[in-house]
């Protein structure tokens, strides 16, 4: 794919959906209801600013959100000005916050919460110097004066197109360095993949989709965009919502949540207390992927929604979205679920140790070859092209059978996927023996019931850590790590 050339964005197709049906609503959350002409209106205002504040033609902005509508309308905002965006989870310690956004040194950070949000963006931002916009400072400013309506035709002197070479959005996953690596991807391949998995789904504006997946990942842009882009509703629940016992299920049932992107974990939380909470007799569809996902979920999910179809998805950050996907059915044999066949514009094949195509049944490294891949990596600002951008080595052992359909057999590093985050042990090691008095460490995965858990071991000197301290201390750099355990050997 020629990344260089200008093209359509990823905000195009809401765009449209705004003329089509302005006053359809659009988003929900705790805060309220927008129809497509209100989110468009707020988005376009926070466009201009973005516009006027980042002058470069560059323009790279760091949105700092929690879990609202805010979040929806900074990430359309940074698309309709042209602009590269990133998203950081609010829940994300400063430390770690402050250490991506010198990875990807934005001009601009977006504050999308409240005043406190706003205050702690303005603390961590002190340090580089960079500006900080309040999201609902924008919005109150649009409400207060009488405003003309915003014209659909309004271009701003700037071209409504994608700006040749310029990554739509960036994404962090662990590196196997020690250090975060920071993705830069393109508008084609979420919009590639948005029309192939709203025609897969087969959505109509009728639908309802949840918005669960994690902030800072990958999943969430198709969270985003994909009812966004068929004039569909977009349903944000509250974080008591999520985190509560059995909240969940009463929410998605009382806001008739119709499509679903879920982990495995998002899921065991979804079917927990079964007896006491409503069956989903409207969810029609749900995507699986993040992590492994095993029959035993499979099968509950089935009896909390009997009527909707289960589909595994398989992909990682540097092969945007989902580039392989099964239909599973709830009474199928067998413990493990394949990934399946190559979505559209993707072909994949199992490499032996050699780099050769294996045969069927042989395992070997899953590759993949698309013309729909991320661009390369982020470091100190600056995008560091893929040496070969229409193919990719997933790192994952696999192998494919004489049908057709893969399947996941393990990693071939130290990468594991905890509660959908990819994380490499190495960085957790090296989080660990950056801590005072520690000489030495390693860190392990272990399977759970409910998924995987990682435990380190170090060796310290001359310092004093308990295990509460241990995890407290890392847990400042490594969000992911929550329920992790650390153990200093003597």
């Amino acid at each position: 794919m020629n990344h260089k050339a200008p093209g359509k964005r990823i905000s195009d197709r809401f765009v449209e959906q705004v003329a089509r049906a302005p006053d359809a609503i659009a988003l929900s959350s705790v805060a309220g209801e927008l129809t497509y002409r209100s989110l468009h209106e707020r988005a376009t205002s926070l466009a201009d600013r973005i516009r006027d504040s980042c002058e470069s033609p560059v323009r790279r902005v760091a949105v700092i959100a929690g879990r609202g509508a805010d979040f929806v309308v900074a990430v359309l905002a940074c698309s309709l000005s042209n602009g590269t965006f990133v998203v950081l989870d609010a829940a994300y310690p400063d430390a770690r916050i402050g250490q991506l956004l010198d990875i990807c040194r934005p001009g601009l950070i977006l504050a999308a919460g409240g005043a406190g949000l706003v205050e702690r963006c303005r603390s961590i931002a002190r340090a580089s110097g960079k500006a900080v916009m309040s999201v609902q400072s924008v919005q109150s400013e649009l409400a207060c004066p009488p405003i003309p309506r915003l014209r659909l035709d309004d271009r701003h002197d700037e071209p409504d197109h994608s700006i040749p070479g310029q990554p739509a959005y960036l994404l962090f996953t662990s590196g196997s360095t020690g250090a975060p690596k920071c993705v830069a991807v393109s508008h084609a391949p979420l919009i590639h993949f948005v029309e192939w998995h709203a025609q897969k789904a087969g959505v109509s504006r009728s639908d309802r989709f949840s918005l669960l997946s994690g902030l800072s990942h990958d999943p969430v842009m198709r969270d985003i965009f994909t009812p966004l882009s068929v004039g569909a509703r977009l349903m944000i629940p509250a974080q008591e919502a999520i985190v509560a016992p059995g909240q969940l299920r009463q929410w998605f049932h009382e806001q008739g949540i119709t499509i679903a992107h879920l982990t495995p974990s998002m899921g065991r939380l979804l079917c927990a207390q079964a007896k006491a909470a409503p069956e989903l007799s409207a969810l029609r569809r749900v995507f699986w992927g993040g992590e492994r996902l095993t029959r035993d979920v499979v099968k509950a999910l089935h009896g909390v929604a009997p009527r909707a179809l289960q589909t595994n998805y398989y992909g990682c950050t540097e092969t945007p979205q989902a580039i392989c996907c099964f239909d599973v059915e709830p009474d199928a044999v067998g413990e493990d679920i394949p990934i399946g066949r190559p979505v559209d514009g993707f072909e994949l094949f199992i490499s032996d140790e050699s780099g050769e195509p294996a045969a069927p049944g042989t395992p070997g490294e899953i590759c993949v070859r698309s013309p729909f891949l991320s661009m390369g990596y982020m470091s100190k600002g600056e995008l560091v092209a893929a040496e070969q951008p229409d193919f990719y080595r997933t790192g994952d052992f696999g192998a494919r059978d004489k049908h057709g359909i893969f399947s996941v057999m393990g990693r071939r590093d130290d990468q594991v996927k905890i509660r959908g985050f990819r994380v490499d042990l190495n960085e957790i090691s090296a989080g660990l023996r950056a801590l005072d008095g520690v000489e030495w460490a390693m860190s392990l995965p272990f399977d759970e019931a409910n998924g995987q858990r990682i435990e380190s071991f170090l060796q310290v000197s001359g310092h004093l850590w308990d295990a509460n301290g241990l995890q407290r201390a890392l847990a400042g750099r490594l969000p992911w790590l929550h329920g992790a355990r650390a153990r200093a050997l003597s």
